[in-house]
């Protein structure tokens, strides 16, 4: 009777290994599909940030812009790049090639670019003319 005792111990230990060793994998893999899925929903959060951050600051720059303004053009800048994960930015104008940059304006690593053409309305009642670009840099 006493060998029947030892079998029916040792299948309760490789039963309870079992259930170990799947809950475990089990319990893995549904975190690391957790992870994913918060990190692709964060990353979304950050892009709409950074495009009403664009929205925001666009009508701003724009006038400044218009009115080679490097000075006002530089606060703007200061302003944005303050925000968390934003590098840098750079204000372009389209005709003559006006440039005004802060902070980082390089694409290395995990900085993405997120632009926005800049638009100054028609004093006549006609469509907005375009007159540059703002681009803000962001280290995702």
């Amino acid at each position: 009777m006493d060998v029947r005792v030892g079998t029916v111990s040792s299948i309760d230990k490789k039963l309870t290994a079992q259930v170990v060793f799947w809950s475990l994998l089990i319990g893995m893999l549904f975190s690391a599909v957790q992870m994913v899925l918060d990190y692709r929903v964060e990353q979304q959060k950050f892009r709409d940030a950074a495009t009403r951050l664009l929205e925001q600051a666009s009508s701003s720059v724009a006038l400044a812009l218009y009115n080679y303004d490097r000075e006002s053009i530089t606060a703007n800048l200061t302003g944005i790049t303050g925000h968390p994960g934003i590098v840098g930015g750079l204000v372009q104008e389209s005709a003559t090639q006006f440039i005004v940059k802060q902070g980082t304006t390089q694409l290395i690593g995990d900085v993405r670019e997120f632009r926005t053409p800049l638009s100054v309305p028609a004093s006549d009642g006609g469509e907005d003319r375009q007159i540059g670009s703002l681009s803000i840099f962001a280290d995702e």
